[in-house]
């Protein structure tokens, strides 16, 4: 079994939004966020099925990297894998 929890903290930041209507530039705030991020896989039969669970945005924070174009809210990937 192996699991990672990491924890994304970003602080209060500045953009420029261009405004197509004004044709100018706008400074922007951007506010801070944290992003807890959760990964686990387990193993079994000597290594050939592997099951894994990831998971981003845990907390489901509504942020802006760039301002103007949304992030992914809470995020959960899992599958299966069989090697031959």
């Amino acid at each position: 079994m192996f699991t990672s929890i990491s924890l994304k903290s970003i602080g209060n930041r500045k953009d420029t939004f261009f405004d197509p209507n004004t044709f100018s530039s706008i400074p922007v705030n951007l506010s801070d966020y944290q992003l807890l991020n959760v990964y686990a896989s387990y193993q079994w039969a000597d290594g050939k099925w592997k099951w894994h669970l990831d998971t981003k945005n845990l907390l489901n924070q509504d942020y802006f990297e760039v301002y103007g174009y949304n992030a992914l809210r809470c995020n959960v990937n899992t599958g299966v894998r069989y090697k031959f």
